[in-house]
């Protein structure tokens, strides 16, 4: 527990925070940021401030595996409706990818997003959204290392949001190389002296 990570990029909100701190462990739920945003063992997301999952939405499995591809169907809570949400994830492959916080060696996962909420006015309506999402995915570190979304929103807006890991603090004070530093021995989870995984 106490593991905390910083981003740089842009399109941070409750879903992403800039920064995100382990500060309590509950079986498979893990809270971060005082319970600001929850996500269960692999970093799935439950809930935030703003929004309820009736179960996490897999964007991270079990298993981490080339050629690896699922679906998932959710329905979200958020403040004034309810929200139905399909997605597709593959993990196409695994490749060097290098942020602030140093270079790794990580799985892509990409995959889609599609989201249809029920609003109530006048009478009923839908209002539905598109995302394409890739995420970087390094094994036993416990937070994405790169995260990449293209949004198409129904009105035709396309948003487009990147955010790379700028620095990582294990639980136990240990913390990832930064690039300007001298780099310890290559590994399968990326160049620098990640010493132990530790929430």
């Amino acid at each position: 527990m106490g593991d905390y990570a910083v981003y740089v990029g842009d399109g941070f909100n409750a879903d992403f925070p800039r920064s995100r701190r382990v500060t309590g462990i509950d079986g498979d739920r893990v809270e971060l940021n005082d319970g600001g945003l929850v996500t269960d063992s692999f970093g799935n997301p439950i809930s935030n401030r703003n929004v309820e999952y009736r179960m996490p939405i897999q964007v991270v499995p079990a298993q981490l595996q080339v050629g690896r591809r699922w679906s998932a169907a959710v329905t979200v809570t958020r403040r004034q409706h309810d929200m139905n949400e399909d997605a597709t994830f593959t993990v196409t492959r695994r490749e060097e990818v290098v942020v602030p916080a140093g270079r790794f060696d990580a799985f892509r996962i990409e995959g889609s997003k599609s989201s249809v909420a029920q609003v109530q006015s006048n009478r009923k309506s839908l209002r539905a959204r598109w995302e394409e999402v890739t995420v970087w995915e390094v094994p036993g570190l416990n937070f994405p290392v790169k995260e990449a979304s293209t949004i198409h929103r129904r009105d035709g807006r396309i948003d487009e949001v990147t955010r790379e890991l700028e620095s990582l603090v294990q639980g136990s004070g240990d913390e990832i190389t930064p690039p300007d530093e001298p780099e310890g021995d290559e590994s399968a989870t990326g160049k620098g002296r990640r010493r132990r995984r530790g929430r």
